[in-house]
């Protein structure tokens, strides 16, 4: 069948720069399909997709017209991309606020705190008031009978975890942690304060950041909830019900049917709680401080973004434009999307995409049954005419309860 489209035939100029002819595809089918692209392009096919996407939905943000007072879900999603996006593209720097900000969550990195920190207040303060949850979230989940604090994973774990592993080499690291130290030192140095040292951070990092890592890989965040109660009463830790209620207090948080802590990823938080008794409240803080400053740094000038991407300007802005538009995305859903998908997506576009999906099923069905090799006892694909899977993507969103303080 010949392309009767521009978009078929783009498709096909495309695909065809991309083949390489000189590879056997039954000896390495990816080498003989993107050797091209992987050669005259620095990002991947989706990832360029991506970018494409995000300009369309910055363009957005950047003409919707957003009242001072009375905003609504959209509108406030549209102002924290725009002011997101400010930083990234250098027309704002929010040091100093993003300090006094960090100062509310008592994080002083790279000081050390007056006394060990109170690390309960600083996860409830930097997930429910902050959104720089970099290792712990918290949502409040409200229903008529009971009401529950819901802890999981931080949402910006893979942030800080992803830029740990990446590095190449000790020096590399070092260099990323004295930007961080010099920006967040400031000119108002306390004399008297004592410095944290590359080393004492580093070390906290190294017993904890991996065991988390793992626990997170292995975590159902969309499981059943459950009591999570070695969160509550933990007194390795110092955690006990009465400094909850104090903690939650100082909040104006108030659950129905008494306290209740749950979670989806079980394993993760006893990997947590369990850190947090290994390390003392002091050891356990400059942890939660030195991963919530890297997260914190993402909103703070274009200085320390790039520090964040190793200087790469290129990769700075198209990951810096995906980072802007999720943190939108957390606070509206898919509303900042809105206007996207109803220019790309027709009414009709499911149902094409379905059938052209079966179809494709069926005739590699068919190919395959006709193998001379089939062994109808193996099984490729457990249900052929669904198509949960592929497009899990493209499911409606599911409400988690609300993020904050109602």
């Amino acid at each position: 069948m010949l392309c009767s489209s521009s978009a078929c035939r783009d498709y096909s100029d495309s695909l065809k720069t991309s083949i390489n002819t000189s590879v056997d595809p039954c000896r390495s089918f990816t080498h003989f399909v993107c050797d091209g692209w992987e050669r005259d392009n620095v990002f991947s096919v989706r990832q360029h997709q991506f970018a494409e996407v995000v300009e369309r939905v910055r363009d957005f943000a950047f003409a919707m017209e957003i009242p001072v007072k009375g905003q609504n879900e959209t509108q406030m999603a549209a102002a924290l991309y725009r002011s997101c996006d400010d930083v990234v593209h250098g027309r704002s720097d929010q040091l100093a606020l993003v300090m006094e900000l960090l100062r509310g969550a008592n994080i002083t990195w790279p000081e050390d705190p007056e006394g060990p920190g109170d690390l309960l207040h600083t996860l409830l303060y930097t997930s429910l008031r902050l959104g720089w949850d970099a290792v712990v979230t918290f949502t409040i989940s409200r229903t008529p009978l009971e009401d529950a604090l819901v802890v999981k994973p931080g949402s910006s774990f893979s942030f800080v975890y992803d830029k740990t592993v990446g590095f190449e080499t000790e020096e590399g690291k070092r260099v990323y942690f004295n930007e961080l130290m010099r920006a967040f030192r400031g000119d108002q140095r306390n004399v008297t304060a004592r410095i944290v040292s590359y080393e004492d951070t580093i070390a906290v990092e190294n017993m904890a950041l991996g065991k988390l890592a793992q626990a997170y890989s292995v975590s159902e965040r969309n499981g059943t909830l459950s009591r999570a109660q070695e969160f509550v009463d933990a007194p390795d830790a110092g955690l006990s019900e009465a400094r909850w209620t104090a903690a939650l207090s100082r909040f104006r948080i108030n659950l129905t049917g008494g306290l209740n802590v749950a979670t989806r990823s079980p394993s993760y938080v006893k990997t947590f709680v369990s850190l947090w008794a290994t390390l003392g409240e002091a050891g356990m803080h400059l942890f939660v401080s030195w991963c919530t400053v890297q997260v914190a740094a993402l909103y703070t000038n274009r200085e320390l973004i790039l520090n964040y991407y190793d200087k790469d300007s290129r990769k700075a802005q198209v990951y810096s434009d995906a980072f802007c538009v999720s943190r939108a995305m957390i606070m509206s859903n898919a509303a900042l999307f809105a206007p996207y998908t109803a220019q790309v997506l027709r009414s009709d576009a499911m149902v094409d995409a379905r059938e052209v999906t079966l179809s494709v099923r069926s005739a590699f069905r068919d190919r395959l049954e006709a193998w001379p090799h089939y062994e109808e006892n193996v099984t490729v694909v457990s249900n052929w005419a669904s198509l949960d899977a592929p497009f899990r993507t493209f499911a409606p969103l599911k409400s988690t309860g609300s993020r904050g303080v109602p």
